[in-house]
């Protein structure tokens, strides 16, 4: 298993078409891979990004001189590993035990054999988690 405490940040943009592929040309040009991405529609002409970056502060702040609302930085653990039976209620037995609050999670499975999840967890909470997870 591969752990990465990584910072999320939360850009809101009008829901135009190529308002998308604006922002996130934007951090392509910055040559900043992204480790995990959500996109949510919030309202009828406005989306909600959240986006951990492997180079976060240069993205927000790229992003926020070229106008953009950038919330953050929250904190968060991004975590791959081999796709087994039971990996995912590993992760949060060990959060469980030691009383570790999952905000919020997401993830993949079945990926050349591999799983990815975020976890999306108080700044109080990330270096306990990352301890007890490593």
């Amino acid at each position: 298993m591969n752990i990465i405490k990584a910072e999320y940040y939360e850009i809101v943009i009008d829901d135009s078409f190529g308002a998308a592929e604006e922002m996130l040309s934007i951090i392509s040009k910055l040559n900043i891979s992204l480790l995990a991405y959500k996109s949510i529609l919030i309202d009828v002409d406005k989306t909600k990004f959240t986006l951990f970056a492997k180079k976060s502060n240069d993205m927000s702040n790229e992003l926020r001189s070229k106008g953009y609302t950038v919330e953050g930085p929250f904190s968060g653990l991004f975590i791959d590993g081999d796709d087994v039976p039971g990996a995912l209620a590993e992760i949060f037995k060990k959060l469980c035990e030691k009383r570790i609050r999952v905000n919020e999670s997401s993830g993949i499975a079945n990926i050349n054999g591999g799983y990815g999840i975020v976890l999306y967890l108080d700044k109080d909470d990330i270096e306990n988690a990352y301890n007890v997870l490593s």
